[in-house]
């Protein structure tokens, strides 16, 4: 046990020489020494890279989902229209000239009028038999404008807005749809964040706990290089360096398989869905934005992992 010691002992003074020859920080030996570290338990190592892999892909998988139905409900609010009726009384110079006013109420990101003859053609076109209202008077219809609104949110004070404009007689709003759209995203958010922060923190439960047993492992060693006179930053840097491997090599095959996967259900939906209603955005508009997210939070699981599991024996 002695001779043991003993040689524990000179190999953390050979450490702290190394450390001297090559300056006071010693990036190649911390590397060195997290790689090693890394292969030194590649049991725990691989199965810690395939447990963060797996939360990484569940919450990628999960906010890719979201951005989409993000993108479909933004598609929804832009045809989702308000239609303002004119005034049976006004010309139809009189009402153009409303543009002007409507256009200066808050919330209204644009307003495109529509005649009555207009009105009337659009609605014959959307039925089978335009043969059926052959003579239809398009005095029966009224002016109109169709307004896009910048917050759907905001529809309901927006329709009353509109309403209390003169010259508006009527204001037609799908309220119930607008806030149930609004309701939907909201909680799908909410619930990204929720799973998000769950599987950050078993993220970083996995890299602590595979850093712990290398740092169990080495507690001798630790505690002989503490003696010697090795600084908390010496001995911290290559189980960091450990954590953030196998934080970035998770990110890595995370973002592919998050890759392979989209790409297969995008076209497995592209095949059912038939009648076109679902769209989805093409990975390549989202990669930039999920390899950051991904290399984030690889970086911050391997460093506050790694932190953890050392900071026990550097206060001894």
């Amino acid at each position: 046990m002695k001779k043991d010691n003993t040689n524990k002992e000179n190999l953390s003074a050979r450490k702290l020489r190394s450390r001297g020859k090559a300056g006071r920080t010693s990036p190649l030996y911390f590397i060195a020494e997290g790689v090693r570290s890394v292969f030194l338990h590649s049991f725990m190592s691989f199965a810690a890279v395939i447990i963060v892999v797996a939360c990484l892909l569940i919450g990628g998988c999960f906010a890719l989902v979201v951005i989409n139905v993000d993108a479909m409900v933004d598609e929804l609010e832009q045809e989702n229209e308000l239609i303002a009726y004119v005034d049976d009384s006004y010309t139809e110079t009189e009402s153009r000239s409303l543009s002007s006013v409507i256009n200066l109420i808050d919330n209204v990101a644009s307003c495109t009028f529509v005649t009555k003859e207009e009105a009337l053609q659009k609605f014959i076109a959307s039925h089978e038999d335009p043969g059926l209202f052959a003579g239809t008077d398009a005095s029966a219809l009224r002016d109109r404008y169709h307004i896009v609104l910048e917050d759907i949110t905001l529809m309901a004070e927006t329709k009353a807005q509109l309403e209390a404009t003169e010259g508006i007689a009527k204001v037609s709003a799908y309220i119930e749809l607008a806030q149930g759209f609004a309701t939907v995203r909201n909680v799908l958010r909410i619930v990204s964040y929720v799973i998000a922060g769950i599987l950050l923190v078993i993220s970083v439960f996995i890299i602590s706990n595979t850093v712990k047993l290398a740092t169990f492992n080495r507690r001798e060693e630790i505690a002989i290089m503490k003696t010697v006179g090795a600084t908390n930053s010496f001995i911290r840097w290559p189980f960091v360096i450990q954590g953030m491997i196998l934080g970035f090599t998770s990110a890595f095959a995370a973002f592919f398989l998050q890759w392979a996967v989209y790409n297969f259900v995008q076209r497995a939906v592209m095949r059912t869905d038939y009648l076109g209603i679902i769209s989805v955005i093409p990975f390549e508009r989202c990669a930039s934005f999920m390899i950051v997210v991904d290399l984030v939070v690889g970086f911050l699981v391997g460093v506050c992992g790694s932190s953890l599991a050392i900071s026990k024996y550097l206060k001894k």
